[in-house]
């Protein structure tokens, strides 16, 4: 609060600032310079270096807490469910399904609700257009099987994001079906929507359905156990710190930070969060190694091949190349055996 009201008492200044200059006001416009020149000495050293400290403490002792993946795959399982039976309902209920299929993107593409909920009906448009040229031979030749069928069944709709960054949104084939449902049920004299969003209100409403609100809802009928934390900024951190489990190359990190919707470097600062469990689990068998005076053996090795047993003694996990060795020395030593006891 010390910071924002810090930064409006500023915002007025310079506006009565500048109607002082507009009326020629040479008195009060001499105020407002003085009461500038005082705001810009005082106020960080007096105000905004202690909030600034305060809010760095309050942050530091805050838990890091992430849904839990069974409660994503419960919400998940949830969603499909709920779709499938509103469509085939014989009446369609629009603001279930439009809340439903809305939930279903923000959980598949970890948007954040703000950019997801303001999709727009001409950018699925433009998107189903496009989608009818195919994909490039040489592109798909490059690809696994799964991965061309991926391209020419998901569907890739570009949104404006946060900043006016260009943000892709994909559409499963089910999200696709619950979209034309929903462009269908607009044509009902009772919905018919003045505003152009995907996910529009009936009628005369200037907002669309709200992203998080639909993801609460959801949460909460699934029986997730800590519904808390199913937040779309949740999610987004649990898809970045997860992502840590596969190593991902520098330049695989960048095409997801893309789809994110951010650079890489906030990427790793916010979303990337250090999982204690990660630290702990790598990090201890590293210490272990090092207290044992075995590191230098194992040089060039990753965690992953660091093996702890029971009794917290570091063994180190052979490559293939080390055993086939072994293997061949062990051969030979049968064999000049048998040569000397014949």
């Amino acid at each position: 609060m010390a910071l924002k009201l810090g930064y409006s008492l500023k915002h007025c200044a310079n506006i009565a600032y500048c109607h002082a200059i507009i009326d020629g006001d040479e008195t009060t416009k001499k105020n407002y310079i003085d009461f500038l020149q005082l705001y810009n000495t005082e106020f960080y050293t007096r105000i905004s270096s202690k909030a600034q400290y305060t809010l760095h403490i309050d942050k530091f002792n805050k838990p890091l807490l992430l849904p839990l993946s069974e409660d994503v795959t419960a919400l998940h399982n949830h969603l499909k469910k709920e779709v499938a039976a509103i469509m085939a309902s014989q009446e369609p209920n629009y603001q279930d399904l439009a809340e439903a299929v809305l939930a279903q993107v923000i959980l598949f593409n970890r948007k954040r609700s703000g950019e997801a909920q303001r999709m727009k009906l001409e950018h699925f448009k433009n998107a189903v257009k496009k989608s009818i040229t195919p994909p490039d031979k040489e592109i798909l030749n490059s690809l696994t099987k799964f991965e061309a069928a991926l391209c020419t069944s998901v569907l890739r709709v570009e949104i404006r994001g946060k900043r006016g960054r260009k943000v892709p949104v994909l559409l499963t084939e089910d999200m696709q079906k619950g979209v034309h449902m929903l462009i269908k049920l607009r044509k009902n004299p009772e919905v018919q929507p003045k505003r152009d969003y995907l996910f529009a209100r009936p009628l005369d409403a200037k907002t669309p359905f709200y992203g998080n609100v639909a993801i609460r809802k959801h949460t909460m009928l699934c029986g997730a156990k800590q519904p808390e934390l199913m937040t779309s900024t949740g999610l987004r951190k649990q898809l970045g710190t997860m992502c840590q489990v596969l190593a991902l190359s520098e330049q695989q990190q960048d095409i997801l930070a893309n789809f994110m919707g951010h650079d890489l470097q906030v990427h790793r600062e916010f979303y990337r969060l250090p999982e204690s469990y990660f630290e702990v689990a790598k990090v201890t068998k590293i210490l272990h190694a090092i207290n044992e005076g075995r590191i230098s053996e194992f040089k060039g090795k990753d965690y992953d091949s660091i093996i702890i047993n029971n009794d917290e003694k570091v063994e180190f996990e052979e490559d293939d190349t080390d055993e086939e060795i072994e293997d061949e020395e062990a051969k030979n030593d049968q064999a000049s055996n048998e040569n000397k006891s014949m």
